[in-house]
């Protein structure tokens, strides 16, 4: 189907009129097919048999550039970068998200050393606190020995 030609192609082709085409597929001497395209009957003509109406090979035709509206070609840039974009910034994204983890990992070490350097401060502060209170009792002994 792709290959296959319109009667506009056919005429640019062999330089003949729209006429003269439709003439040469109703004789028979070039098959043809009518589809609907558009709500409209358009006939087309398969490559091969132009080729053998012709009796040779027709070069590849080269790619038309359709008009594109300057919106339509802004849209079609914006979804090319969009989808450039999303593929280099996914992988920075899912490292991202995975260093993320690790480091609410360390946060929760983190926490729980602090909590025990805490209650070690605590626990040094009593036995300070106990400390002061045993020497206060030598140094009262010494005075009490003067």
């Amino acid at each position: 189907m792709e290959n296959d030609l319109t009667i506009k192609q056919i005429c640019s082709i062999i330089g003949k009129s729209n006429t003269s085409v439709y003439r040469l597929i109703k004789g028979g001497k070039l098959p043809a097919y009518s589809t609907g395209e558009g709500g409209q009957r358009v006939w087309k003509v398969k490559r091969e048999d132009l080729e053998g109406y012709l009796g040779h090979k027709l070069e590849q035709p080269e790619k038309q550039v359709e008009n594109i509206s300057e919106d339509r070609l802004t849209t079609l840039f914006q979804k090319v970068i969009w989808e450039q974009s999303t593929a280099l910034v996914q992988p920075m994204e899912q490292m991202a998200i995975y260093r993320c983890g690790e480091l609410e990992n360390e946060v929760k070490h983190l926490i729980a050393e602090k909590e025990v350097l805490l209650q070690e401060i605590q626990e040094l502060k009593g036995a300070l606190n106990v400390w002061k209170t045993q020497e206060q009792e030598r140094v009262n002994k010494w005075w009490k020995f003067w």
